[in-house]
């Protein structure tokens, strides 16, 4: 019996290639963050809530308990996202050149450059209403662009006195609401606190992470009880219920009124608590 040796050994699919490796057309650049204020030199100062996309009615509702006359926001700044996209146009004879390059015994162990980082440009208003500052944020598909968000934020948090955020989260069986604070208020001692194996993602989770940042921590993150996709949850009617209570606390707002009105504000938006397939 002959044995025959190995000659041409397949790079395991495993190893990846070496960043040195990398031509600038596969880099992926950093998306810059900055805050820009409506009047130069002035700073974010009061309560500040942060909201993700999926929960921007309960801003619509805090409006529609005001008076007609003092529904309009003021638009106090904006946040800048810029993103320099590189790209390599695709041609005819780029095609051609994978068609020719293409093996059918190498194939799961080659894999092509990806031809388009898209770019990602967004503004996000900064508005307030009745002494309190709200963000709403988009639901972003790359998780960086919460980190930078909240790091940018942390660098304007001097005068602000407490910032709230409200994020979709799963819990303990029969918890609508639970927290995650390393703020000293004790508006939420009664709220029980979010334990493993449960967890929070995206803006709420960056601004507990960069709070640490701050000279003062104020940040509390109250969790609403969930299911669905990230970015698309269903809300469990009883947290929001539960959830008004605190709310209405920090907006300086009834409760009840409160409450009515993020049930008619909730009817025409994605929460609508109706069954998805």
């Amino acid at each position: 019996m002959v044995f025959k040796p190995w000659t041409d050994i397949k790079t395991p699919r495993h190893l990846v290639s070496d960043l040195d490796d990398l031509t600038p057309s596969m880099e992926s650049p950093v998306p810059s963050v900055t805050v820009k204020l409506t009047e130069e030199g002035s700073k974010l100062s009061g309560k500040l809530l942060v909201l993700p996309q999926s929960l921007k009615f309960i801003q619509e509702a805090f409006k529609a308990t005001l008076p007609q006359d003092q529904q309009a926001d003021a638009v106090i700044g904006v946040i800048e996202i810029r993103n320099q996209a590189t790209s390599t146009p695709r041609t005819e004879q780029n095609d051609q050149e994978e068609q020719e390059d293409y093996s059918l015994e190498e194939q799961l162990y080659q894999a092509h450059p990806s031809d388009f980082v898209s770019g990602h440009n967004a503004d996000i208003q900064i508005t307030q209403s009745q002494g309190i500052t709200f963000i709403v944020v988009p639901n972003f598909n790359t998780p960086i662009l919460f980190n930078l968000l909240a790091q940018s934020l942390s660098q304007h948090c001097e005068g602000i006195q407490e910032i709230l955020t409200i994020t979709p989260g799963q819990s303990a069986h029969l918890t609508n609401l639970t927290k995650l604070s390393n703020s000293k208020s004790q508006s939420y001692e009664t709220i029980p606190t979010l334990t493993p194996p449960y967890y929070i993602t995206g803006i709420a989770a960056s601004l507990l992470t960069q709070s640490d940042t701050c000279s003062k921590r104020l940040v509390t993150a109250l969790v609403l009880q969930s299911e669905g996709p990230q970015g698309y949850e269903k809300v469990n009617n009883d947290s929001i219920s539960e959830v008004s209570f605190p709310l209405a606390q920090f907006i300086g707002t009834e409760r009840k009124n409160l409450l009515k009105s993020m049930r008619n504000e909730i009817r025409g938006t994605a929460n609508n608590f109706a069954l998805y397939l």
